[in-house]
């Protein structure tokens, strides 16, 4: 069963998702009522992994950049 829990000294959310024996994280923002999924892997330390955050953030940064009429 997922579950979510909100990232501390960010304003990001990580979804937690247990398949098997493989654990897997999205990481998410919630904009305007929208769920901005910004980045997902494969975790295997109990910490998420700064590179992983930082991609989350950096995506973060152009959507909201982008501005929300972007159409891909």
């Amino acid at each position: 069963m997922p579950h979510i829990r909100k990232i501390k000294n960010t304003e990001l959310w990580e979804l937690r998702i247990k398949h098997s024996s493989n654990i897997f994280r999205i990481l998410f923002k919630d904009y305007n009522n929208t769920f901005v999924l910004l980045h997902g892997f494969q975790k295997k330390d109990n910490k998420t992994p700064k590179k992983d955050l930082n991609m989350a953030l950096k995506r973060l940064k152009k959507y909201l950049e982008r501005g929300d009429n972007y159409e891909p």
